[in-house]
């Protein structure tokens, strides 16, 4: 056996079924009985009995081991050179007992053909052949079918063979390919099956004719414990041999291997010796798989890469020297120690690196380039965190469901549900709690990164790139009598740093921008305080109590008592930002629509960027 290229490891037991629910093109059926009629003709002489009662088994059947609550089979009877059809349901799954749904078909037919699962709309023509799809991409199993001169008893085979791989080593896989080696061998396509004389043919012309997938509905981790891939291909194919490629979460290859020829079967597995699979770190581009932004979603033990730019301008590149891993938090109680969440990052022609840690933790980690005088010059997070994160549909808005560097959209995980914080217009986020609330202390490291609060000088604000290069610090003003409203100097500037059009300060991932005025006002409609829970439902959808940093000293506010939400619309009102103050239990009150300054450091809900 060949390795051909490994990467992270893994595997399932996953069974590889072939699927067929997309109708060809019917060849004309003679009589004036379709498939899917039970009803047969009434001049028909041997109709005096039906079939009351089918014994099927399953003989050769790759997919599939035995019968199940809920199986249906759907069995075509030839009678006086007409094709008709009935339904039958299991009734005894230990006897494999069959019973009419309907009406029964009539004893004494030339020929009886079935196919499982119950499938009305699969072509059947000439009196004797199947037609059907073997898909590139494999959703459900590959249909049985059996043949028998008396119907009471039905053998269910596969029209196909197929092969096993029992995998170990390490690592976590979400889809599988299987491609032939000598590239003549068509593993999908259109196909027929003749269960009487078992003849199979497959035809297509598409590119990918010569290889299959399978999407798994979760990731599949392996260990020591060997697991089964099962694959479905067609008999005589694989005489060559084949590859065997395995796919992370993220869609990308991570590990091949090459296996020997192989005789494939009807009805038969082949068990092909595999060695234990050794992940070797691969290099993701994530501006490839994601785009290009201030925030980076991150599933899986591996090597990532994104480029050195400002935001989502792919244009607006930094002349970065040296890079560094700025803070780790895991948004719990769990002491973080240095690397917890990242391994590793190295600055590679114009290319920040990230190797995560192994065994992969959730998380978010804040990453910074620095110019060749030791100046930060732009800063990333990358969200870590193994549950997909999913949309939110109100009203033809769409919303992330949980806040921007939540781990996850649990209600009742208080701390990991919360977030991050940020002042308005910065590319990177303060930490979230500086204390414990419901049982919760969110830690990092360095273990200090939260305390450090800057007020400028008398008379002054924060120049825009003062923020950018001191990512961990809480900036708050000093003009005049509402100076500390703002933190920037150059409020002009500072206006358009967030906007209804994502800029290359937004701080959501690529594909969202933070919330418009507009839609957030639909998002926050019909509010419901709990404060046994520490926080709100709007729209059926859970919002925790976060809290802020105050404008006016950069100490922290309302923990899990008060919600806030920056919106990227620019309201003015004494030099500050409209924002939604989603509920104060304190004061057993909500407001969907409030007012603070932009040095505030508040919640983000990103929403779909419906422009890129």
């Amino acid at each position: 056996m060949k390795r051909l290229f490994s990467m992270i490891a893994v595997a399932t037991a996953l069974t590889f079924a072939w699927t067929s629910c997309e109708k060809p093109t019917p060849e004309p059926t003679p009589g004036p009985d379709q498939p899917g009629n039970t009803d047969t003709p009434g001049e028909n002489e041997n109709q005096g009995t039906e079939i009351t009662e089918i014994t099927a088994v399953l003989e050769g059947a790759t997919s599939k081991t035995a019968w199940a609550e809920g199986d249906a089979i759907l069995v075509y009877a030839v009678v006086d050179g007409a094709d008709v059809s009935a339904k039958y349901i299991l009734t005894d799954a230990a006897a494999g007992k069959f019973v009419p749904s309907a009406k029964a078909l009539p004893a004494g037919a030339t020929g009886y053909f079935a196919t499982y699962p119950y499938n009305e709309d699969l072509s059947f023509a000439m009196h004797n052949t199947f037609s059907f799809t073997l898909e590139a991409e494999q959703a459900v199993e590959t249909p049985l079918f059996a043949y028998a001169e008396d119907a009471a008893n039905l053998k269910f085979g596969s029209s196909v063979g197929a092969v096993k791989f029992s995998l170990t080593g390490k690592g976590g896989v979400a889809k599988i390919e299987l491609a032939d080696a000598d590239s003549k061998a068509i593993l999908n396509g259109n196909a027929t099956y003749n269960p009487k004389t078992t003849q199979f043919t497959v035809k297509n012309a598409a590119a990918s004719k010569y290889m299959v997938t399978k999407v798994l509905a979760e990731k599949v981790e392996l260990g020591d414990t060997p697991v089964d891939f099962v694959v479905e291909v067609p008999a005589g194919t694989l005489k060559t041999g084949g590859t065997l490629t395995l796919y992370d979460v993220n869609n990308l290859p991570f590990y091949a291997v090459e296996f020997p020829a192989q005789t494939i079967e009807k009805g038969k597995v082949a068990a092909i010796a595999t060695e234990p699979v050794v992940p070797v770190a691969q290099t993701v581009n994530l501006n490839s798989a994601q785009g290009y932004a201030n925030t980076y979603v991150i599933k899986s033990v591996g090597k990532y890469k994104f480029e050195t730019v400002k935001g989502n301008d792919s244009a607006a590149k930094l002349d970065a020297a040296s890079v560094e891993i700025t803070w780790e938090t895991w948004c719990n109680n769990e002491p973080v120690t240095q690397n917890s969440l990242v391994k590793s990052v190295t600055l590679e022609e114009g290319f920040v690196v990230v190797e995560t840690a192994d065994p992969f933790h959730a998380g978010n980690a804040l990453v910074s380039v620095k110019n060749a005088e030791g100046t930060i010059i732009w800063s990333w997070m990358l969200w870590m965190s193994e549950e997909t994160i999913t949309n939110i549909d109100i009203e033809g808005y769409q919303f992330m469901d949980r806040n921007l560097g939540a781990l996850t959209a649990d209600k009742d995980k208080p701390g990991l549900n919360y977030g991050l914080l940020w002042q308005w217009g910065r590319v990177a986020p303060m930490m979230g709690l500086d204390g414990t609330h419901e049982g919760v202390t969110m830690t990092s490291y360095p273990a200090d990164v939260t305390n450090t609060v800057e007020r400028s000088a008398e008379g002054t604000n924060w120049p825009i790139e003062y923020g950018i290069a001191n990512p961990t610090t809480f900036l708050y003003g000093n003009v005049g009598d509402n100076g500390y409203r703002h933190w920037a100097d150059d409020l002009t500037a500072a206006d358009g740093l967030w906007g209804s059009a994502k800029t290359i300060y937004d701080p959501c991932p690529a594909g969202y921008k933070v919330m418009e005025f507009e839609s957030s006002q639909v998002l926050f409609a019909g509010m419901e305080g709990d404060t046994a829970a520490c926080g709100i439902t709007a729209n059926g959808y859970w919002f925790p109590y976060t809290g802020y940093w105050k404008y006016s000293s950069g100490s922290r506010s309302s923990d899990a008592t008060e919600g806030y939400y920056w919106s990227s619309t620019h309201q003015i009102r004494d030099e500050n930002i409209g924002y939604y103050c989603v509920a104060k239990y304190t004061k057993v009150s909500s407001q969907s629509t409030s007012y603070d300054s932009k040095g505030s450091a508040m919640a983000v809900r990103c929403e779909v960027d419906s422009v890129n």
